[in-house]
């Protein structure tokens, strides 16, 4: 490691200690958020289900199957998931 490196270091340490607080709560907020909006359209879905006909038991299972299958650790896979230009689509 060369001098010019090992003086940077302590400044990228401080860097990412003085943001990271900060893009932890953004993404926390951003997925309570989408947990909220999940848990509307689960509402909505079990609405349309049981207005189209469906037994109310079974509209509560299928909207409660559609709005938990958003989860923390999928939410955070798409920060660090990067499709590059040669990434199938």
């Amino acid at each position: 490691m060369t001098t010019t490196e090992e003086s940077d270091t302590p400044k990228v340490v401080a860097t990412i200690m003085w943001t990271s607080p900060g893009l932890v709560l953004r993404s926390g907020l951003a997925y309570l958020r989408m947990k909220r909006l999940a848990r509307e359209s689960s509402d909505r879905f079990r609405s349309s289900l049981e207005s189209s006909g469906m037994p109310p038991e079974r509209a509560r299972q299928l909207s409660d199957e559609y709005g938990t299958d958003l989860s923390i650790s999928r939410f955070m896979g798409g920060f660090v998931k990067h499709k590059g230009p040669d990434a199938p689509r």
